[in-house]
């Protein structure tokens, strides 16, 4: 997939990355959204480096100025509202498999309870706090995207990367707050519903298995999740497929065929069917038209 020059990337994609969205440049998040909406093991942290963004994580709306850090755990329902146009974001992600290989010392542990939905997501860092964060993020994408063949390039990239993470945890005593948010019976319900679509939505597509694990019916968990999102329980679903295809269509050289298998369609035709009802293309068309 071809990057915009407004866009950077580096990192092991699987488990961890480092990004760079400058808006100034014009950029599109979508793709961002998407893998972190397919994907739920990845905790994220956004620093907003110039400009101001709107989001809403787990329904709740949050608004960020330059210098502000964004947290979002893995299982958050996630969703732009707006971003500056001269916005820059740094943006770095990691699953708890990559961090549970780096060896940290044990007392990092006892801090990682600051970026779970029990605190508030936004930290107002002060501008020596942010600077210093936007350096690291900095030398760890430039160490990646060398492209020289440094013998302890990996080496080296990881102990930014602890840095980083150290460099969290030290701040999140000060900067984190406890969220006091109380959501309603239905909030609650919404943000249960769509933990447990991102991790099945591929296998099951029907509302009865997420309504039996939540103890509702179907009717009253497509209601509740409307009235909540605007958006029923089976569209949220679909959107989760829609996002996944259109990734692996982006992303992959696998042939249709096998995407389609891998999302658990009965059949090509079915999969290119619900595609196009969604996309308006074929996922051929779509396939050629981002090559």
């Amino acid at each position: 997939m071809k990057k915009n020059n407004s866009e950077s990337s580096s990192g092991n994609a699987e488990n961890f990355f480092v990004l760079t969205l400058d808006f100034s440049k014009g950029v599109i998040l979508e793709d961002l959204i998407a893998r972190s909406n397919v994907r739920n093991d990845f905790f994220i942290f956004v620093l907003l480096a110039e400009g101001k963004a709107g989001a809403k994580i787990n329904l709740k709306e949050l608004y960020l100025k330059k210098d502000d850090l964004l947290i979002i755990p893995p299982d958050a329902a996630k969703e732009r509202l707006y971003i500056s146009e001269d916005a820059v974001l740094k943006i770095v992600a990691y699953t708890s498999e990559f961090i549970a290989q780096l060896n940290l010392p044990d007392r990092f542990w006892e801090v990682t309870d600051y970026y779970t939905t029990k605190h508030k997501p936004v930290w107002r860092l002060s501008k020596p706090v942010a600077k210093n964060l936007v350096r690291l993020i900095n030398q760890m994408e430039g160490r990646i995207s060398e492209e020289n063949n440094h013998p302890y390039k990996n080496e080296i990239l990881k102990y930014i990367f602890m840095i980083f993470i150290l460099e969290l945890a030290a701040l999140a005593p000060q900067y984190a707050l406890e969220n006091n948010e109380q959501f309603t019976r239905k909030e609650s319900l919404t943000i249960q519903f769509y933990a447990l679509a991102k991790k099945h939505f591929r296998e099951q597509r029907e509302l009865k298995f997420y309504a039996d694990a939540l103890f509702v019916t179907p009717k009253h968990l497509t209601e509740t999740v409307k009235e909540v999102s605007k958006r029923s329980a089976g569209e949220t679903i679909d959107l989760l497929l829609h996002q996944a295809a259109k990734i692996q269509l982006k992303t992959t050289s696998r042939s249709i065929a096998e995407i389609s298998d891998a999302l658990n369609f009965s059949d090509q035709s079915s999969f290119g069917k619900f595609f196009k009802r969604i996309e308006g293309i074929s996922p051929r068309e779509y396939r050629a038209t981002r090559s």
